[in-house]
Protein backbone atom coordinates (compact mmCIF):
# COMPACT_ATOMS: atom_id res chain seq x y z
CA UNK A 1 0.00 0.00 0.00
CA UNK A 2 1.56 3.40 -0.65
CA UNK A 3 2.08 6.07 1.47
CA UNK A 4 -0.05 9.28 1.32
CA UNK A 5 1.97 12.33 0.27
CA UNK A 6 3.30 14.58 3.14
CA UNK A 7 1.41 17.66 4.35
CA UNK A 8 3.34 20.38 5.48
CA UNK A 9 3.71 24.15 5.15
CA UNK A 10 5.85 24.24 1.98
CA UNK A 11 3.18 21.38 0.04
CA UNK A 12 0.08 23.77 1.60
CA UNK A 13 1.75 26.98 0.15
CA UNK A 14 2.39 25.57 -3.00
CA UNK A 15 -1.42 24.47 -3.12
CA UNK A 16 -2.83 27.69 -1.82
CA UNK A 17 -0.53 29.58 -4.81
CA UNK A 18 -2.61 27.79 -7.12
CA UNK A 19 -5.30 27.65 -5.88
CA UNK A 20 -5.54 31.30 -6.20
CA UNK A 21 -4.11 31.58 -9.45
CA UNK A 22 -6.90 29.55 -10.75
CA UNK A 23 -9.51 31.96 -9.11
CA UNK A 24 -7.14 34.89 -10.71
CA UNK A 25 -7.54 33.02 -14.14
CA UNK A 26 -11.25 33.00 -14.19
CA UNK A 27 -11.67 36.25 -13.12
CA UNK A 28 -11.11 36.41 -9.71
CA UNK A 29 -14.74 37.61 -8.39
CA UNK A 30 -18.26 35.01 -8.04
CA UNK A 31 -19.90 34.90 -11.25
CA UNK A 32 -23.38 35.27 -9.74
CA UNK A 33 -22.85 37.87 -7.02
CA UNK A 34 -19.66 39.49 -8.02
CA UNK A 35 -17.85 39.29 -4.22
CA UNK A 36 -14.30 39.27 -4.32
CA UNK A 37 -14.24 37.58 -0.59
CA UNK A 38 -14.20 34.01 0.30
CA UNK A 39 -13.96 32.24 -2.95
CA UNK A 40 -14.31 29.16 -3.82
CA UNK A 41 -13.64 26.88 -7.51
CA UNK A 42 -17.19 25.41 -8.39
CA UNK A 43 -17.68 22.51 -10.44
CA UNK A 44 -20.40 23.44 -13.19
CA UNK A 45 -22.15 20.44 -13.74
CA UNK A 46 -20.51 18.91 -10.34
CA UNK A 47 -17.47 16.92 -9.41
CA UNK A 48 -17.27 13.64 -10.32
CA UNK A 49 -13.80 12.66 -8.53
CA UNK A 50 -13.04 12.65 -4.81
CA UNK A 51 -10.34 15.27 -3.93
CA UNK A 52 -9.42 12.59 -0.98
CA UNK A 53 -8.42 9.80 -3.32
CA UNK A 54 -5.82 12.19 -4.61
CA UNK A 55 -2.39 13.87 -3.66
CA UNK A 56 -2.86 17.46 -3.60
CA UNK A 57 -0.78 17.88 -7.01
CA UNK A 58 -2.51 15.43 -8.62
CA UNK A 59 -5.50 17.25 -7.38
CA UNK A 60 -3.95 20.71 -8.81
CA UNK A 61 -3.31 19.07 -12.01
CA UNK A 62 -7.49 17.90 -11.87
CA UNK A 63 -8.43 21.35 -11.37
CA UNK A 64 -6.03 22.88 -14.19
CA UNK A 65 -7.66 20.52 -16.85
CA UNK A 66 -10.84 20.92 -16.26
CA UNK A 67 -10.21 24.86 -16.09
CA UNK A 68 -8.83 24.15 -19.83
CA UNK A 69 -11.67 22.68 -20.33
CA UNK A 70 -14.37 25.27 -19.07
CA UNK A 71 -15.85 23.33 -16.37
CA UNK A 72 -14.90 25.18 -13.59
CA UNK A 73 -16.24 28.50 -12.11
CA UNK A 74 -15.61 31.22 -9.07
CA UNK A 75 -18.22 31.51 -6.71
CA UNK A 76 -18.32 32.80 -3.26
CA UNK A 77 -19.17 30.19 -0.76
CA UNK A 78 -22.57 31.49 0.03
CA UNK A 79 -23.55 31.26 -3.70
CA UNK A 80 -21.79 27.59 -3.92
CA UNK A 81 -23.99 26.81 -0.62
CA UNK A 82 -26.73 27.89 -2.24
CA UNK A 83 -25.96 25.64 -5.75
CA UNK A 84 -24.98 22.88 -3.74
CA UNK A 85 -28.41 22.48 -1.84
CA UNK A 86 -30.08 22.71 -5.02
CA UNK A 87 -28.31 19.99 -6.54
CA UNK A 88 -28.88 17.89 -3.42
CA UNK A 89 -32.40 18.68 -2.72
CA UNK A 90 -33.55 19.88 -6.44
CA UNK A 91 -37.48 19.90 -6.04
CA UNK A 92 -37.70 21.59 -2.55
CA UNK A 93 -34.68 23.51 -2.61
CA UNK A 94 -34.90 24.86 -6.37
CA UNK A 95 -38.40 25.29 -5.69
CA UNK A 96 -37.90 27.95 -2.75
CA UNK A 97 -34.98 29.53 -4.60
CA UNK A 98 -37.06 30.00 -7.72
CA UNK A 99 -39.57 31.88 -5.28
CA UNK A 100 -36.88 34.21 -4.32
CA UNK A 101 -36.22 34.63 -7.49
CA UNK A 102 -32.50 33.20 -7.76
CA UNK A 103 -33.18 32.06 -11.63
CA UNK A 104 -31.44 29.91 -13.44
CA UNK A 105 -27.65 28.42 -12.08
CA UNK A 106 -26.10 28.27 -15.72
CA UNK A 107 -25.78 31.65 -15.53
CA UNK A 108 -26.09 34.22 -12.93
CA UNK A 109 -29.32 34.62 -10.75
CA UNK A 110 -31.94 36.85 -12.05
CA UNK A 111 -31.83 38.79 -9.07
CA UNK A 112 -27.73 39.58 -10.33
CA UNK A 113 -28.96 40.66 -13.52
CA UNK A 114 -31.50 42.99 -12.11
CA UNK A 115 -29.36 44.60 -10.12
CA UNK A 116 -26.69 45.19 -13.23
Amino acid sequence: MRRPPRSGPRNNRYARHWHRAMIAQLGGHCVWCRKRTRLELDHIHGRTWSPRALSWHRRIKRYREEMAAGLLQVLCRSCNAIKGATQERPARAAAALVVAGAGDFETEPEWVREAS
